[in-house]
């Protein structure tokens, strides 16, 4: 395949920044060749699991978001959707493509909504250990009352990767609303945060999921886009 060679000097893109200060990509529309990619990934026969958390009447939501994911998320690639809820008997049955399947997984209700964000990387950790390690190689973590609007595919796969968060994009660091009380573990200092990142979109391979829920401050993979929330405000990720 010919195809123009990427030059270290000269980026792909000059309106946005394509490489963070520690030296990772930021990916935008245009810094990658997609064709390349997909052969790449399915060379390898890669599976890539996605999970979403349908708690309660958050799974009102996951229709539409099964729907939009079949046309945009990972076309062409093998995909599991692994879809935590309490009420499995309302997960609606959504025509899947070729070597795609949805697995639902019964948790326990809660609450409130923010008991499942605090919970949720626990979740997945635990079930990275016991299943996902053996049945998929990245895992894919997005809220389930977002649909996605455009292609979303394997240019994201890295160890580690999180979304810029579009509601902060070029905002001055100081405003910023990162924890800022001292005595928190999640505590970042005045001076400190190159980005603010979106906490319903984000992944890595399984085998950083696996022994580890502690907040990821600083991912080695950034991505300029991906998905809007179906309300009224679009918030391409």
């Amino acid at each position: 395949m010919v195809y123009p060679q990427p030059k270290v000097l000269t980026p792909s893109r000059k309106d946005v920044l394509v490489l963070t200060p520690w030296l990772a990509p930021i990916v935008w529309e245009g810094t990658f060749n997609i064709d390349i990619l997909n052969e790449q990934f399915r060379l390898r026969n890669t599976t890539i699991g996605l999970t979403v958390f349908a708690i309660k009447k958050y799974v009102a939501f996951l229709e539409l978001f099964l729907q939009t994911a079949e046309k945009h998320f990972m076309v062409g690639h093998k995909v599991t959707y692994y879809v935590f809820t309490d009420r499995p008997g309302d997960v609606p049955r959504v025509p899947l493509g070729e070597g795609r399947q949805v697995v639902v997984l019964e948790v326990r209700s809660y609450l409130r909504w923010q008991d499942v964000c605090m919970l949720r990387m626990e979740m997945i950790s635990n079930y990275s250990r016991r299943r996902f390690l053996h049945e998929v190689a990245y895992l894919v973590c997005v809220d389930v009352d977002m649909r996605f609007r455009d292609h979303v595919g394997v240019e994201i796969l890295s160890p580690l990767f999180g979304t810029l968060h579009p509601g902060f994009y070029g905002v001055a660091r100081e405003d910023f609303t990162y924890e800022r009380r001292p005595q928190s573990q999640a505590h970042v200092p005045r001076d400190e945060g190159e980005f603010y990142y979106a906490g319903g979109f984000f992944g890595g391979s399984v085998a950083r999921f696996c022994g580890s829920h502690r907040p990821v401050t600083r991912p080695w993979w950034s991505t300029g886009r991906t998905a809007s929330r179906p309300c009224g405000t679009t918030r391409a990720t």
